[in-house]
C-alpha cells in the first residue's frame, strides 16, 4: 500500500515484531488506534489506554491463542509507541497523500482504475467504513514516516556490497551423474521368506476393514427442478410482480462533500456550510465544473479522485438517507442543492438512471420459477419414494422404474468413510450397516441428506474385516523390498565411488553429464541440500566432488571453478537495497526498543 512500506518490509517487520504472525503493518485493512475511553484498558501508552477493540484490529476479529496473546498485546502497545512518537514530532499524512495511496491499491482498481464502488463493498465485506480504512492508511502513512526518517538512509556501503554480491555470484561447473535403483533391481534377491517376515512385522498395513458394495438411488429437488417446465407467461408474470427486488432501479451520482461532524461546534458547522455554498454557487454558474471542483475540494478522497462518482447504487439503504432521498428524486443531469447528511454537507450531480430488463435478468426467473415447481412438489414426492423403496424392500429397480432414476454403483464403503460424496455420510453408512440392510438385504429407508436430497441404498457385496492373505499382498511386499534394497545399494555404491574420487582415482565408467554454470542466481534445478554439498568442495581443492542421497539412488556433483556473469545495474541495485534493508531491520529494531524509555509504557 506504501512505497515506503513494500521497500523496507524486512525492517519493517523487525521494527514490530511481527514476523512470526504473520501480521505485518501495512498488510491489514484496520486501524489500531482511538482512546479506549470507556472501555478497560490492557496497557497504556503515555495517556492512550490499548484496550480490547485494538487488539481485535490488529487480528481483524480472529482470536487469539492463549501461548500468542502476549506477543498480540507487545505488538500493539508498539505500534501506539510508535504512533506516539510520530505526534511528537509532527509527522502527519495530508489528504492528498491518503487519497493517492488508496488509489493505488490493486484490490480496489477495474482495468487500472480506481473504482469506488469495489472500494466500499470490499471495505462493507470486511466489517469497516471508508472513514475507519482512511484513517487506518493516514496512521499507517506517519508510521512510514517514522520508520523512514529512522531507517531509510544508506546503511551499507559499496565495499560492504561488492563483498557480498561477490560471494553470492561465485559460480562453480557442476557435472552430475545420479545412480538410481533401477540400475540395481536385478542385482537384488527377495526370498519368500524375507518377504512372510515383513508381512507378519506389518499386520496393520494389510487389514481390511469391514466393508460393502451398494446400489443406490438419489431423489434431488434440484434435478426435479431442471426438468420443469416454464412459459413465458409464467416468466414475464413473476418479473413483472417481483421488479423492484430483480431489477430496481440504479442510479449513478457524483457528489462533493465538505465534511463536518455532526456534533461539531456550530462555528465550524457554518464554516463547512458557507464553503459548500461557495461550491455551490460556482456550479450554478457552470455545471461541466463538477468534476473538477469535486477533486480540488471534496472531503470524501475515495470519490474525489475520480470526480466525485460514486458509481451506480439501488435505493436500498446503500446510502444514508437524506442522500439516498434526494438521488432518486433528481433528473439526469441535474444538480441538488445542499443536502446535509451526519457527514456533512453534500452537493450531488445525477449522472445516469439504469434498470435490468426481463432479458437481463430471465434466467435468474425461470431458475426461481423452476426451484419454486420443485419444492412444491418435493415433499409429496419424497414421501412416495420413501414408501417405494419400503414396500418393495429386495430391490431398487421397482423405485428406479417409477421415478425414472438410474441406479448408482459404488465402490468399497466401509463404516468410517466412502470415496462418493453422496455416501459419505455418517447416516447413510449407518444404514447401510443396519441389520436390515446388511443381513436381510432390503432397501434402507430413503435417508434425508437435507437441502433436497433423499437416498436409499442396497447391500450387493459385503467382506467382514479381515487380514489381506499373503498371496494377494506378496508382490506388493516383493516390489517394496526390491527397490529399497535396490536403493540401499546405490547409495552405499555412490559413497565409495565419491571416496575414491576424492582420493584422486579414476571413475571411467561413469557417465557426467555436460557442466551448468551454478550459482546463487542460477541454481540450475538443485535443491537446497545439492547446493551445499556443491559449495561445500572447498575453493583451494577444485575440482573436486561431492554427493549427496536422493529419493531412490544417489547423485555424485563434479565441481570445478566456473566464471563469475557480471552482475547487471539492475540487480546490483536490487542486491544494495535488500542489504539496506537487512541492516537497517536492525537498526529500527534498536530504535522501537529505545523508544520504550521515551514513553511511560503501563501493563495493565
Amino acid at each position: 500500500m506504501f512505497d515506503f512500506v513494500h521497500s523496507n518490509r524486512n525492517m519493517v517487520a523487525i521494527a514490530f515484531g511481527m514476523v512470526g504472525l504473520g501480521l505485518l503493518v501495512g498488510s491489514g485493512l484496520t486501524s489500531v488506534g482511538g482512546s479506549g475511553a470507556g472501555q478497560a484498558y490492557i496497557a497504556k501508552v503515555d495517556d492512550t489506554a490499548v484496550t480490547e477493540r485494538d487488539i481485535a484490529n490488529l487480528t481483524h476479529g480472529q482470536d487469539v491463542p492463549a501461548t500468542m496473546r502476549p506477543r498480540v498485546v507487545e505488538e500493539v502497545v508498539q505500534r501506539r509507541v510508535l504512533l506516539n512518537e510520530a505526534d511528537q514530532r509532527g509527522l502527519m499524512a495530508g489528504a492528498d497523500m491518503v487519497r493517492e495511496q488508496i488509489a493505488a491499491v490493486p484490490d480496489f482498481q477495474k482495468n487500472g482504475q480506481f473504482d469506488p464502488v469495489i472500494y466500499k463493498t470490499l471495505l462493507a465485506n470486511s466489517h469497516m467504513t471508508p472513514q475507519q480504512f482512511e484513517d487506518s492508511v493516514r496512521d499507517q502513512a506517519r508510521l512510514s514516516l517514522l520508520m523512514e526518517a529512522i531507517g531509510g538512509g544508506k546503511v551499507s556501503s559499496s565495499l560492504v556490497a561488492d563483498r557480498v554480491i561477490d560471494v553470492l555470484n561465485t559460480t562453480r561447473d557442476v557435472s552430475t551423474v545420479t545412480l538410481t535403483a533401477q540400475q540395481y533391481l536385478d542385482k537384488v534377491a527377495v526370498s519368500d521368506a524375507d518377504i512372510k517376515q515383513y508381512y507378519d512385522a506389518h499386520h496393520a498395513d494389510f487389514n481390511v476393514p469391514e466393508r460393502v458394495k451398494l446400489d443406490y438411488l438419489v431423489l434431488s429437488r434440484d434435478d426435479m427442478a431442471a426438468s420443469q417446465t416454464v412459459s413465458d407467461a409464467d416468466i414475464k408474470a413473476y418479473y413483472d410482480a417481483h421488479k423492484a427486488e430483480l431489477a430496481p432501479e440504479e442510479r449513478k451520482v457524483s457528489h462533493i462533500l465538505i465534511k463536518v461532524d455532526d456534533k461539531a461546534p456550530q462555528a465550524a458547522r457554518d464554516a463547512a456550510k458557507k464553503k459548500a455554498e461557495g461550491i455551490l454557487a460556482e456550479l450554478k454558474k457552470d455545471p461541466s465544473r463538477f468534476a473538477e471542483l469535486a477533486k480540488q475540494n471534496s472531503d470524501d478522497t475515495a470519490s474525489a479522485i475520480q470526480g466525485g462518482d460514486l458509481g451506480y447504487f439501488a435505493n436500498n439503504g446503500t446510502m444514508v438517507k437524506p442522500f439516498s432521498d434526494t438521488a432518486f428524486k433528481m433528473n439526469k443531469g441535474q444538480i441538488s442543492d445542499l443536502v446535509e447528511t451526519q457527514f456533512g454537507y453534500h452537493i450531488l450531480q445525477l449522472q445516469d438512471i439504469r434498470t435490468k430488463s426481463l432479458d437481463d435478468v430471465k434466467s435468474t426467473v425461470v431458475a426461481r420459477l423452476q426451484h419454486n415447481a420443485a419444492s412444491s412438489q418435493f415433499s409429496s414426492v419424497a414421501d412416495k419414494f420413501n414408501d417405494a423403496v419400503y414396500q418393495q424392500a429386495d430391490s431398487l429397480q421397482p423405485a428406479a422404474d417409477q421415478f425414472k432414476l438410474a441406479i448408482k454403483h459404488s465402490d468399497w464403503v466401509t463404516r468410517d468413510k466412502a470415496a462418493d460424496p453422496t455416501l459419505n455420510n455418517d447416516k447413510v453408512r449407518e444404514a447401510a450397516f443396519s441389520n436390515d440392510v446388511l443381513v436381510k438385504h432390503h432397501n434402507s429407508e430413503a435417508v434425508d441428506l437435507g437441502n433436497g436430497v433423499m437416498v436409499s441404498v442396497h447391500v450387493v457385496d459385503h467382506q467382514v474385516a479381515a487380514l489381506q492373505p499373503l498371496a494377494e499382498v506378496s508382490k506388493q511386499i516383493s516390489d517394496k523390498l526390491k527397490l529399497e534394497r535396490a536403493t540401499k545399494m546405490a547409495q552405499d555404491e555412490g559413497k565409495k565411488k565419491l571416496a575414491a574420487l576424492q582420493k584422486g582415482d579414476a571413475e571411467p565408467s561413469l557417465s557426467w553429464s555436460a557442466a551448468n554454470p551454478v550459482n546463487q542466481f542460477n541454481r540450475a534445478g538443485l535443491d537446497k541440500d545439492a547446493m551445499s554439498a556443491v559449495f561445500g568442495v572447498q575453493a583451494a581443492k577444485l575440482p573436486g566432488y561431492a554427493g549427496k542421497d536422493v529419493p531412490n539412488g544417489y547423485t555424485l556433483f563434479k565441481v570445478a571453478a566456473g566464471k563469475a556473469t557480471p552482475v547487471d545495474p539492475a540487480r546490483r541495485a536490487s542486491l544494495e537495497q535488500s542489504l539496506e534493508q537487512a541492516l537497517g531491520g536492525s537498526q529500527a529494531a534498536a530504535y522501537v526498543t529505545d523508544l520504550r524509555s521515551h514513553h511511560k509504557v503501563q501493563m495493565h
